[in-house]
C-alpha cells in the first residue's frame, strides 16, 4: 500500500483530469411540429419542443366533438393530424414512441365518446399503428370527468446517408359521440396530446 504522502501528491493530478463519463448511444432529435385538420384550426392550437428535444407537445383551445339541441351534425366528430420531423443517426435504430392524449367529457345518458389515434412513420415502420380506441360512456360521465389514453410503439428507423436523417411522424387523432333517445347531450374535448421519443437502441 501506498503512503499516504504518495496518494496526496497524486491529487493535483487527479483533479484536472477528464471524467469518465457514461458512453452515449444514439440520440434523436425532434426538428420541427405542426398541427391541421378542423379540430386545430390556425390560431386555436400551440406547440412546444422540450429541451432535450424528445418531448412534443400539443395544446388545443377548441378541439372538441359535441351532440345535443343546436349542436349542428358537423360538430359530433372533429379530428387533428400532428406532424412532427424528427432527425434520426444514421445506421439502423429503433425507439419507444409514448403518445399520451388528455381531455374531458361529459356525456348524458344513452351518449358515449370515443377517443381514437393512428400512427404513420416514413421511413420506418412501427409496431402498432392503429392501437384500439378508447370508449367513454356510463354514469362516471355524467357531471363530467377527465380522462387519458396512451400509446405505445416501437419505432425501427433505418438510414442510410446524411439526407435520409429526417424521419416524418404523423399522429391521427379523433374524437366523436354518438347518443340515441329523443335529445342525446355530450362533449368529449381533447386539450392536449404529448409524444415522447424515448430508448434509442441500434438495431
Amino acid at each position: 500500500m501506498k503512503p499516504i504522502s504518495a496518494l496526496l501528491s497524486l491529487l493535483p493530478f487527479l483533479a484536472n483530469a477528464t471524467p469518465l463519463l457514461p458512453r452515449q448511444g444514439p440520440q434523436a432529435q425532434i426538428t420541427s411540429i405542426t398541427a391541421s385538420g378542423p379540430g386545430c384550426a390556425p390560431g386555436t392550437f400551440s406547440t412546444s419542443i422540450d429541451p432535450t428535444s424528445a418531448i412534443a407537445t400539443f395544446g388545443f383551445d377548441a378541439y372538441q366533438s359535441a351532440i345535443g339541441a343546436g349542436v349542428p351534425g358537423s360538430d359530433r366528430e372533429k379530428h387533428c393530424e400532428l406532424f412532427l420531423t424528427v432527425r434520426f443517426p444514421l445506421g439502423c435504430t429503433t425507439a419507444s414512441v409514448t403518445t399520451t392524449s388528455h381531455g374531458f367529457a361529459v356525456l348524458g345518458a344513452g351518449t358515449s365518446g370515443v377517443v381514437a389515434t393512428g400512427y404513420n412513420i416514413s421511413p420506418g415502420n412501427l409496431s402498432n399503428g392503429n392501437p384500439p380506441s378508447k370508449t367513454l360512456s356510463g354514469a362516471q360521465w355524467a357531471d363530467g370527468d377527465v380522462y387519458q389514453k396512451e400509446d405505445q410503439n416501437v419505432a425501427r428507423v433505418q438510414i442510410n446517408g446524411e439526407g435520409q436523417r429526417d424521419v416524418q411522424f404523423v399522429v391521427r387523432s379523433r374524437v366523436f359521440v354518438t347518443g340515441s333517445g329523443s335529445n342525446p347531450e355530450g362533449l368529449v374535448t381533447t386539450d392536449d396530446i404529448v409524444v415522447a421519443i424515448t430508448g434509442l437502441q441500434t438495431c
